[in-house]
């Protein structure tokens, strides 16, 4: 029973996740696209301010010190609507870290790592918009953790020209539904 309970959670969690993620996306209107180089300088950090495992992950992926990282981090207290569960923690931290690589003058990727403080991971929707040109969405089961790294690659056929990167994560996890978003820096694209 306890089984079927968790799976029906998960399940319900998933589909308030695709609603919600409709909800805030489905009505933006994207404007007009400019050559503007439009990064939110307020969010870099250096590469000797990531944590010893984020330096890793992001070595192990080809970046290098002399990237540039954008991170921001917001902090939600328990969802109301969770009743009947005692929270140990009052507050709890999203934080997401990006950083972006052109691969071939078409095709860039950008890295990411998703932490949460006192609240595991369930699953979580990721949207990347590349500049106003393109947007991606990656859903993804966490499965429990507390961090995730992961990356997206994409394609820009169009006149070449450079493209803000930024990340938007949707999260499902024990203190209910978060939200983080960040620049995670730019590149140029094009053919």
């Amino acid at each position: 029973m306890k089984e079927k309970m968790s799976k029906l959670v998960k399940f319900l969690g998933a589909v308030f996740l695709v609603v919600g993620i409709s909800l805030i996306f489905g009505d933006k209107v994207l404007a007009d696209s400019t050559d503007e180089v439009t990064n939110d300088s307020t969010n870099i950090v250096d590469f000797d301010s990531l944590t010893k495992n984020e330096q890793d992950y992001f070595l192990s992926k080809g970046f290098t010190e002399n990237d540039i990282f954008f991170s921001e981090k917001v902090y939600q207290t328990p969802d109301s609507s969770n009743t009947g569960e005692v929270q140990p923690y009052g507050v709890n931290a999203l934080t997401l870290t990006g950083a972006t690589q052109t691969v071939t003058s078409t095709m860039g990727r950008t890295e990411y790592i998703l932490g949460s403080t006192n609240s595991m991971l369930i699953s979580f929707n990721m949207q990347l918009r590349l500049g106003n040109a393109q947007t991606y969405n990656s859903a993804v089961n966490a499965s429990n953790v507390h961090i995730y790294g992961g990356g997206m690659y994409y394609t820009y056929t169009g006149p070449r020209k450079y493209h803000t990167v930024k990340l938007t994560a949707q999260v499902l996890k024990g203190f209910g539904y978060g939200t983080v978003s960040c620049t995670a820096g730019g590149l140029t694209l094009g053919s």
